[in-house]
């Protein structure tokens, strides 16, 4: 499975959950991310705090049955 994790740099990292290791980081917000979701087709959308939303293909992300947003 994987997680997204989203942190007051404006980065969103991509996390394995079973080793742990950090899978991509993805960056594009210039204030700390406030919300995350997974969509199908390995989007993810993503808002900082200032906004705007992004959509941002994933392809490091897996399928939706293996993914969590935190």
């Amino acid at each position: 499975g994987r997680i997204a994790s989203g942190d007051w740099s404006g980065a969103i990292r991509i996390w394995d959950l079973v080793t742990g290791q950090e899978m991509a980081v993805l960056h594009g917000h210039s204030t700390y991310v406030q919300m995350l979701a997974f969509g199908l087709g390995n989007v993810l959308l993503s808002v900082g705090s200032l906004g705007p939303a992004r959509v941002t293909s994933c392809d490091v992300c897996g399928s939706i049955d293996d993914l969590l947003a935190v």
